[in-house]
């Protein structure tokens, strides 16, 4: 064989094995590109299950367990429960569990941040802020929950509990305790 002939046979080799990468990358793209099929079951609203409208344009879904008040006795102060994430939701053992304080006289307010659970998602990434959910706190507080000079019961869990600690120092005026799990 001759010098010649050999480096033809070389670019031969070459061109044929470019056309297999490129084929194969191509195809490794278009499978990268067909969407899974779900593998956990889409969240369902409970029964009980409602929506607050924003002043911010988005919905925030919200679980209440209504208080049982004695004939006698006034109601207490409203509870809201702020779940961990961001990202998390409000999970129905959560409502199983804190239930028995209706008993006790208090509405129980369960509600997903925007962005997670069954709230309404926000249209960029960098629309979502630590003060954004703070500020969902504070109108939900003073237009859905406590309306005037009520006071609230916050619990919060993990990144919840940091929710309500910014909420509490910046409206202390409106929160009569705080409960703060894994913060």
């Amino acid at each position: 064989m001759t010098t010649s002939g050999f480096w033809k046979g070389a670019r031969k080799t070459a061109r044929i094995a470019g056309t297999l990468l490129g084929v194969g990358v191509a195809a490794l793209v278009v499978w990268c590109l067909i969407p899974l099929a779900p593998t956990v079951a889409a969240m369902r609203p409970r029964p009980e299950t409602r929506y607050w409208e924003m002043s911010r344009g988005y919905r925030i879904a919200y679980s209440k367990i209504p208080a049982q008040v004695a004939p006698d006795s006034a109601p207490g102060a409203p509870i809201l429960f702020l779940h961990g994430g961001p990202g998390g939701y409000v999970h129905s053992s959560v409502l199983r569990t804190l239930a028995p304080l209706a008993r006790e006289g208090h509405d129980l307010y369960f509600y997903d941040q925007v962005g997670s659970g069954l709230s309404d998602r926000l249209p960029r990434p960098k629309d979502y802020s630590f003060l954004g959910h703070v500020a969902d706190l504070e109108e939900i507080v003073a237009r859905h929950v406590a309306a005037g000079d009520g006071k609230v019961i916050l619990i919060g869990h993990s990144y919840g509990g940091f929710l309500a600690a910014e909420y509490v120092a910046l409206h202390p005026e409106h929160v009569e305790r705080l409960v703060l799990s894994s913060p």
